[in-house]
């Protein structure tokens, strides 16, 4: 939800293209943003904590 968190998933991209990360592993993006300084937006959907998650939803 800000620039910060796209160029990490960018640089992501970029080391999955260039065989440096594969598709196989596990990876973490860490944004350090702290989110105050971009509107959020407008919530349209939950996830009920009681329910189990269908992450296929999640694209």
């Amino acid at each position: 939800l800000c620039p910060e968190g796209a160029a990490t998933y960018a640089a992501y991209k970029k080391e999955l293209a260039s065989g440096r990360v594969r598709a196989d592993e596990s990876v973490v993006l860490f944004n350090c943003a702290t989110g105050l300084k971009y509107d959020m937006p407008p919530v349209t959907r939950w996830l009920d904590r009681h329910e189990p998650v269908d992450y296929s939803t999640m694209r």
